[in-house]
């Protein structure tokens, strides 16, 4: 993915950039993707947060696969055990309603179905809901161990996976130690069952990183 508003010099816990958007830069990356000469995929799988799902419609004009959003993969992460604003999820809802998502035509043929609204806190003593949501390392590394069987068991050949910084660390399982915005690494499936993961290689499914 391309680069962030989280990237503007906002403090991380700053409630404004939940689930921030990309700045004009980082739309630039993702259009530039396209034009680069990428082949054309069988499928991509998206984060849902709100800077992937750009990322995925600015990157891939309209019918060029179908478009699935997988919410296992959205950023892990966060700052004295929560979740930071800016890697929540917000509800489905939401999303359907969001105005810079709606101005691209191809938004409405995303398929949704997997993602669910995601739990929330209500603090003592205030009224409404807060995107507060505690991290937990261990189901977020058991997501993407699922998140690899599922991919692996598809039928596509080519597939693009737009995520993010952290879950690119984790997938390939320390084989690289930075993340470039909006470049793709293809991968590789190996291994079986319960040890089935991601390595680098020339061809396979195509990680894109958006932070």
């Amino acid at each position: 993915e391309g680069q962030t508003s989280a990237a503007r010099g906002l403090s991380r816990d700053d409630p404004a950039l939940l689930d921030c958007p990309l700045t004009a830069k980082g739309m630039q990356q993702a259009r530039a993707l396209w034009s680069t000469g990428f082949a054309t995929p069988e499928l991509i799988v998206t984060s849902p947060l709100k800077r992937a799902l750009q990322t995925t419609l600015l990157a891939f004009p309209a019918n060029t696969a179908p478009m699935v959003c997988y919410p296992g993969i959205k950023e892990c992460g966060g700052l004295d055990g929560y979740q930071i604003p800016e890697n929540i999820q917000r509800p489905v809802a939401q999303l359907k309603q969001d105005a810079d998502l709606a101005l691209f035509e191809h938004w409405p043929a995303v398929d949704l179905s997997m993602v669910q609204d995601p739990p929330m806190r209500r603090p003592a003593g205030e009224d409404g809901e807060e995107f507060v949501i505690e991290t937990d390392r261990y189901h977020e590394g058991r997501q993407l161990s699922q998140f690899v069987k599922w991919l692996s068991r598809r039928e596509e050949k080519l597939i693009v996976v737009v995520c993010h910084y952290n879950v690119i660390l984790e997938l390939l399982g320390g084989q690289i130690d930075r993340v470039k915005n909006c470049t793709p690494l293809p991968c590789s499936f190996v291994g079986h069952g319960e040890n089935m993961r991601l390595v680098l290689s020339k061809s396979g499914p195509h990680l894109l990183g958006r932070d």
